[in-house]
Formats: structure tokens, sequence, C-alpha cells
């Protein structure tokens, strides 16, 4: 007990006072339920273009997360016990509004279903996230339907939404949490109309442009370092500008500018973080399939801005320079290679941070060779610990310590701590150097730096030689990983030598310094939320006083 004590203190120490003010308001005070006796009026000249859309199973079926379940969409269970609150949350965004296949018909009866089986009362269906994306999945919706399709009730509810949402927002967390609830109330204050609108109107559009400059870095990338929640946070922007662009009468042109010019700034973050595939960089919190993709985005932009990519984002040998996110690399033709050097940011909500300072992807010849884990779940548990663990990246575990004190599903306590991070090229040399101090529940703690040189030919990797020094205290026993993609099967030699094998073709070999032990174990990778695939891992391993240098090399095959 005193033990979890001490852990909370820790991380409630990094929180702002605004947090703490309303940590303790929706902690304590129940949740502040909204009624309206009158009418609604909405605006007749709102318009918007067409989203992204979703796939969300057939029409006797929902999808969430990797996990499908058969619905009749009269009786539905909102309230379902055996799924995960994510699943139940996914349930009552109602995304699959946006799913082009499924039936007008449908989609009423899943509407006046809800309204039927879902009170206002704290709950999964009235938490102030899941209000908040299902209203701007409403409207969106609402937007494509005739006046007289819309029932009033319907609106009378999104109404009452709103409201909650005004009265219950998430200052207690802020990040992506808080934007939403922001984007809400900017949609609904252009789609209504009337005072109350109005009022939801100004305060947002004030509110945007300081979370704007709060939440997204100057280098484009989005604050919370999640490739996943990157995605999130530029599909946002691309329905905000939407909004704005097509009501221009309730909207401000700078604001509409400023918001086009994020836009961009982030597609071009996006794709240095994205793979040839379509999939992301898995670092932090991040998974497929839970944001739209890069050509997604791309093509929604394009409509709603005529965006165009720059030509140093499709040039061959371009250099990955995220100084502010923390990710550095290169990219040619068929390979690339990303490592992570980041602040655990932002300080006051790092919940999506995982242990993986310094760990890295590796993808040659088109094929993923080298992986971080993704994510299983965000259930409390033994996966997600796993994932989010030091262990499960591509870097150095000291004596089993985490690089930052994580605890429970989204909680940091001691945060490690950037040192330093470079990328230099000479000829065809690339050089990145990076370093950090963490294992604050070491004693005396440890720095681990890293510098990886990486051999190009042409529009090709050729080789990547990794340096690993330590420094600590007393004698440790220090465990370096290489996660290998489950596709990629590795070949022991002996004496340090092995190969990397992908459906009978040699991909890489491995060479280890003689200075080290090593093991092929087996991990997890999880590349969607509800995918859990075992993998190798080959661990290299030693122990020393003070001091420890690793070092390994992966030459192609060519």
């Amino acid at each position: 007990m005193l033990t979890k004590a001490f852990l909370v203190i820790r991380t409630l120490k990094y929180l702002q006072f605004r947090q703490l003010v309303y940590l303790f308001i929706r902690r304590v005070l129940p949740a502040r339920i909204t009624q309206i006796d009158h009418q609604v009026a909405i605006n007749p000249e709102f318009k918007l273009a067409t989203p992204i859309t979703t796939e969300s199973g057939d029409a006797d079926s929902l999808c969430f997360i990797g996990c499908c379940e058969k619905i009749d969409s009269k009786t539905i269970d909102w309230h379902p016990r055996t799924k995960s609150k994510l699943w139940c949350f996914n349930l009552h965004y109602f995304d699959y509004l946006r799913d082009c296949s499924r039936s007008q018909k449908n989609k009423f009866e899943l509407i006046e279903s809800w309204l039927t089986h879902c009170p206002q009362q704290p709950s999964c269906a009235w938490h102030p996230f899941t209000n908040s994306l299902r209203a701007v999945n409403w409207i969106f919706f609402f937007s494509t339907q005739a006046a007289q399709d819309i029932k009033k009730e319907w609106l009378h509810s999104l109404f009452e939404q709103v409201i909650y949402i005004e009265k219950n927002d998430e200052r207690d967390l802020l990040a992506n949490h808080y934007f939403e609830n922001i984007k809400t109330m900017l949609f609904a204050g252009i789609f209504f109309q009337g005072d109350q609108a109005q009022k939801w109107r100004s305060k947002a559009q004030k509110l945007l442009s300081k979370q704007l400059n709060e939440q997204f870095l100057a280098d484009g990338g989005h604050f919370e370092r999640s490739p996943q929640y990157h995605a999130v946070m530029l599909e946002n922007c691309l329905d905000i500008y939407n909004l704005l662009a097509h009501n221009r009468a309730q909207a401000s042109q700078p604001l509409r500018q400023t918001v086009q010019d994020y836009c961009e700034r982030a597609l071009e973050w996006l794709a240095d973080m994205h793979y040839e595939n379509d999939e992301i960089a898995l670092f932090n919190d991040s998974a497929n399939h839970v944001a739209a993709s890069y050509q997604q985005l791309y093509a929604y932009a394009a409509r709603l801005f005529r965006y165009q990519q720059p030509a140093n984002i499709i040039d061959t040998g371009r250099l990955i320079q995220l100084d502010h996110s923390g990710y550095y690399g290169i990219e040619l033709t068929h390979d690339k290679f990303i490592i992570d050097c980041g602040e655990v940011e932002p300080s006051y909500q790092p919940g999506h941070m995982h242990c993986d300072f310094l760990s890295y992807e590796l993808i040659l010849s088109g094929i993923k060779m080298i992986v971080n884990p993704g994510v299983f779940e965000y259930s409390a548990g033994a996966m997600r610990d796993y994932v989010r663990s030091t262990e499960a990246h591509n870097t150095i575990s000291i004596s089993g310590h985490q690089q930052s004190e994580i605890w429970s599903a989204f909680r940091v306590a001691r945060r490690a701590k950037k040192l330093f991070a470079e990328l230099r090229q000479q000829d065809e040399w690339l050089e990145f150097s990076g370093a950090f101090s963490g294992f604050p529940t070491l004693q005396g703690g440890a720095q681990h730096e890293r510098r990886v040189r990486l051999l190009r030919c042409t529009d090709q990797l050729q080789e990547m030689h990794v340096h690993d020094s330590l420094s600590f205290q007393g004698e440790q026993h220090v465990a370096n990983r290489i996660h290998l993609h489950p596709a990629v099967q590795v070949v022991d030699l002996g004496a340090g030598e092995l190969q990397c094998w992908h459906e009978k073709q040699l991909l890489a070999c491995i060479t280890i310094s003689s200075n080290c032990e090593y093991t092929i174990d087996s991990s997890y990778y999880c590349p969607q939320f509800g995918h859990k695939f075992e993998n190798q891992c080959i661990v290299m391993r030693q122990s020393g006083q003070q001091q420890i240098k690793m070092n390994y090399s992966i030459v192609k095959n060519n």
C-alpha cells in the first residue's frame, strides 16, 4: 500500500495544477447531468465534404480492435459485460455511420436503439470522450440526410450530449481527449443555431488555436509522440478544416488557414513515420488500423485543399530528422530505418509512452525485419505491461529495471531523460548518436549511449553497425534485444554469426561481438489491437562493473 502511495505521488507531481483541480472535481463530484426543455434548430446552410470512410463489418455485425460481434441493430446490447472497456468505447463512438456499405435503415435503427437503451448516466455511453466522437459522427451523418428524415428526438439528444461535454470536459486528462471535446463543441456550434450554439462556436475557436499550438510540435508531430495518435489528430484537424471551409460564414479565415498549415506539417511528419505498405511505425502506443492510413489522410487533404507532397518527401535517400519529436533515420527506395530518442512527453500526460528510448525499426527490401511490439490491448495486465516494457523493444535493459517507472496501464512516475541526439551524413555513411539517463528504480540509475552507423549504396542500405555503451553503479546484468518480425526466421551459425531468412530468401546476416553471450528467445508482436503473434528475439547478454560496451552488425544480402 505504501509503495503504491509513493508511485501515485511521483506520478502526480508532473501534472499541471489545472489537471489536479479537475481530477478532484471528476473523482469527487458526480457527472453533471444535462436536460433541455426547448426545441433546437439546425443551421440550414450547414455543409460538409465526405470524410474518411470506415469499414465496420456487415449489417449483422460490428468489428472493433480485432473483435467482431454479431448484432441486431434493434436489440443490440449497448453495455456488454464480456467486452473490454475499449471495445465498449468503440461501440459508442458510432464510427460505423461512416461505413458506406452499411444501409441507411441500419444506421437509423442503431441511433434509435442507442437513444432507447442509453439514458443519461455515468457509463461508457456518456463518457465525455465517447460523447465527443459520437456527436461529431452524428453531425457528419445528419449532414448527408434530408431534413425530414432527421427526427427531432435525435437532434434533442445530440444537443444534450454536447451540453454534457461542455460541463464534463476532460481537462483532467487534456491532450487528445480534450482536443476531441473542443472539436465537438466547434462542430455543434456551427451545426446548430441559437445563443448556445454561438457560445460553443466562440469558445471552441479560441480553445482550438491554443490547443493546436500546445499539442503540435515544431516538426509537425503530435506531442504524444505516437504515430497512431498523430494520425488520429491529423484526421481531427482535417475534419475541422472541412467544417471551416464549407461553413465560412461561421468561421474565421485566419483560423482556417492556421488549421491548414498544421495539417500540412502533420502530413509531412506522417510521411516520415509510415512504410511503403501504408502501415505506421510502431513507436509508443501505436497499432495499425486504428487511425486512418497515410494514403487515406493524404487523399482527404488533396480533396479539401489540393494538398500535394513537397518534393523532398518523395526523394530517395531522404533523411528523417524530427528533432522535436525525437525520431531519426533514413528512407531509401525499399529500405527504411527509424530510431527513437525523444523525451517522455507531454510531461503531464505521457500515458501512451513505451520504454523505447533508442529502440528502432528496420525495413530491408520492403520487408519488415526488426520491429517494435505494437499494442495488444489497453486493459491493465500482463500484455499491457509487456508491450510498454524495455524488454519488448530493440534496446537495452539492465537487471530487469525499466527505462522509466511505468505502472498500471497508462501511468509513468519517474522518467528517463534525453541527453542528446544527432544525425550526421558523410559520403555514403549516415551516423546517428544519442543517449539518455534513466532506470530510476536502479540504485544510482544508468546512462545508455547508442551509436548507429549505416552504409548506403545508391538507393539501398548495405550495412548497419550498432555500438552501445552503458554506465551504472555496481555490478549489473545487461540484455540487448533484437525483435524480429514473425515472418523472419533466424538461423544460428555459431560464434556470433546469424542469418535472417524471409520466405526461403536470405535477408541479412547479423554478427554479434565476441564479448556477449546470446540466445534466441521468443517474444510477442502485436501489429493490431487484439492480434498477438509469437516472434523470435535475439538476446545478447553481458555482466560487468560500472560500464559495459556491446556491439553488433547487420549486413544486408543483396
